[in-house]
């Protein structure tokens, strides 16, 4: 199995938690909707549908720092006899990166390696919010080989369907995320993953695990 790597960096990100209402909070990491969206805009997909089938993990790599800020949205709708202002509450990430391990059996695989390797894209990629534009750092394209020994390390949030070996004076978090959507972005599936705080690696006893380089990942 072939698996691109890249690092994805922005100053502000914003992935908004989806039972969040009048205040915008955000996740901590993209959910694997975000992330096949950010390779969408590489490939210039104007719907992402066509990357249901891709495999997809990401790494947490900077200490999650978040800030608070407000924005005034603007009411548009063509019933309304009068635009409202209405003052919201943002929860930001403030300066995020990530690392991006992706796997796809298609033909358009090669030229995203093309555009990552030339650092092009075709549309512009951002995190959360359209002006929150991303850089794309390549990495790599190495051949991903299944994990046989436990218990080991993952570097990657791991999904709770995998069991995790219990480690002394260690926090867990556990975040609930998007994993699927339809073409009216209504949620069809959501999953919850596991990461340390520290984002030092979660050793497991088991499961799908995967050695990309010299890092284990588990698909999203």
């Amino acid at each position: 199995m072939k698996v691109l790597v890249f690092d994805v960096s922005t100053p502000y990100a914003l992935f908004r938690r989806p039972y969040t209402t009048t205040s915008s909070y955000t996740l901590p990491f993209p959910p694997r909707t975000a992330l096949l969206g950010l390779v969408g805009c590489v490939l210039g997909y104007s719907t992402p549908e066509k990357l249901d089938s891709a495999k997809v993990a990401v790494q947490i790599k900077n200490p999650l720092k978040f800030l608070r800020t407000g924005t005034n949205f603007v009411e548009t709708k063509k019933d309304k006899k009068a635009s409202k202002r209405t003052r919201i509450s943002l929860q930001l990430l403030k300066n995020p990166a990530y690392r991006v391990f992706f796997s796809w059996e298609d033909k358009d695989f090669e030229r995203l390696k093309n555009l990552l390797e030339h650092n092009e894209t075709i549309f512009t990629p951002y995190l959360g919010v359209a002006s929150f534009i991303a850089k794309l750092d390549y990495v790599g394209e190495y051949e991903a080989t299944r994990v046989e020994d436990f218990p080991c390390e993952v570097h990657t949030v791991v999904p709770n369907t995998i069991k995790i070996v219990p480690e002394p004076s260690h926090y867990l978090v556990f975040e609930r995320v998007t994993r699927r959507m339809d073409k009216e972005r209504n949620l069809l599936e959501s999953a919850v993953y596991i990461f340390k705080r520290d984002l030092s690696p979660v050793k497991v006893e088991g499961g799908e695990v995967w050695r990309v380089g010299d890092q284990n990942v588990v698909w999203m």
